[in-house]
């Protein structure tokens, strides 16, 4: 079984479940190209960390969810949207670093379904940083929000 994949230059979408179950995966090259990565695409999935181009602008629910070994994540600079459920049962994570954008589908949510302790790194002093406060104080005792600027 393969533990890497490169996803060939050229490809804008990486469409829904693409990589699901491949247990054994640990590491995926996506490149520039690439815009949307679709619902469960690295479900259960070995991978420990990803590198998610800037050129991705929206990835679809669940596209990471249970990727227990995976620790840490940027999100990319130019995404948009994302839904929920991303990081669902990702015992490892510790850290998801935002990208500064105003809208983004609760971040909390998309992570915490396990307990685990997490770090989200956002822009500071706006909506997201407000909300995320919120969020943390009311239900993800857990959390902790850093302003990355």
């Amino acid at each position: 079984m393969r533990k890497k994949a490169v996803v060939e230059k050229g490809i804008s979408f990486l469409g829904n479940a693409a990589f699901n179950g491949l247990e054994k995966l640990k590491e995926v090259t996506l490149p520039d190209s690439l815009t949307s990565i679709g619902g469960s695409v690295f479900y259960s999935t070995a991978l420990t960390s990803v590198d998610i181009p800037d050129s991705v602008t929206e990835i679809g629910s669940s596209a990471f969810s249970g990727c227990k070994s995976l620790s840490s994540v940027t999100l990319p600079q130019g995404l948009t949207r994302i839904s929920s459920s991303l990081f669902e049962n990702c015992e490892s994570l510790t850290g998801i670093e935002i990208p500064n954008v105003d809208v983004i589908a609760s971040p909390m949510e998309m992570a915490l379904y396990n307990g685990t302790t997490l770090t989200i790194y956002g822009p500071g002093g706006g909506v997201l940083e407000g909300w995320l406060n919120k969020q943390i104080a009311e239900k993800y005792p857990n959390c902790k929000f850093v302003a990355n600027d």
